[in-house]
């Protein structure tokens, strides 16, 4: 097991080369996060023990993408993104969850921010995957993909989630669910923004949650139900705090794009 969490972490960390170098720390009980903007900030809970990668860092990167629904849309162009990465052993697997807010420099992107677009949402992301998505999720090992409508801060998002099997003859049995928020909105001065929640459980057969007993300490092996509902209430935590700082709550109300819902754990 601990050679699978080692993997794991070396994983997480090697993932920031593509930025550049990376730096963590230990983060505080009860601790609030601002990126380097300091337009998206979040509370960590005041339980567990946080690993805080790159949290005061713009970077940059060229992009090619295809428009999607569920999924990034820009042109061509150069992207800034202010993140903040953070990991968690959660009941021996890992959890890492990252916040990208990205600047969207053209107004014939980011769909959401179409009101039509953002009311046939819930029908849009029930369509049948397509051959080259039922391709793409055959060679990546996906199981399954289920995508539903989350609403974060005041924000209509699309929500995704896929799994995958782990395996391996050092490893049999884990599996890694991932899980994609995309949000958009209007900042204060009117630009259009991109918020994007990545964020990922890992679980093992061996995984076990150990806690104390009449002065003993004692071990549970958990089910991946039991990490799962641990995870989804952890995210929820998280999503309950976040604030965007530059959120133009007015702009969003007169582009009917402002919704009084609260963030709903989901099933899947």
């Amino acid at each position: 097991m601990k050679r699978a969490l080692f993997v794991l972490m070396a994983m997480v960390m090697l993932s920031g080369c593509i930025f550049g170098e990376r730096y963590y720390r230990q983060s505080k009980p009860n601790e609030t996060l601002l990126n380097a903007t300091q337009a998206i900030a979040i509370q960590l809970p005041n339980d567990g023990e946080w690993i805080i990668y790159r949290d005061s860092t713009i970077v940059q990167k060229e992009s090619i993408r295809k428009p999607h629904l569920y999924a990034p849309s820009h042109p061509q162009a150069i992207d800034f993104l202010s993140e903040i990465t953070i990991t968690q052993y959660l009941s021996n697997s890992s959890i890492s969850i990252e916040f990208s807010d990205i600047a969207i420099d053209s107004s014939e992107f980011v769909p959401r921010l179409d009101k039509k677009i953002s009311d046939a949402m819930e029908v849009a992301l029930q369509k049948p995957p397509s051959e080259w998505q039922i391709k793409n999720d055959k060679e990546t090992g996906v199981l399954y993909t289920k995508r539903w409508v989350d609403y974060i801060h005041g924000m209509k998002c699309a929500a995704v989630a896929f799994s995958r099997s782990v395996g391996g003859e050092w490893l049999p049995g884990g599996v890694t669910k991932n899980y994609q928020t995309f949000c958009s909105y209007y900042d204060l001065e009117g630009n259009k923004r991109d918020l994007h929640i990545l964020s990922h459980y890992f679980y093992h057969p061996g995984s076990a949650a150990t806690f104390e007993e009449n002065g003993q300490e004692k071990k549970v092996r958990m089910t991946q139900e039991m990490v799962e509902n641990e995870y989804k209430f952890t995210m929820s935590q998280l999503y309950d705090s976040l604030e965007v700082k530059t959120f133009n709550t007015q702009m969003m109300k007169e582009q009917g794009l402002l919704y009084d819902r609260k963030y709903e754990i989901p099933v899947w």
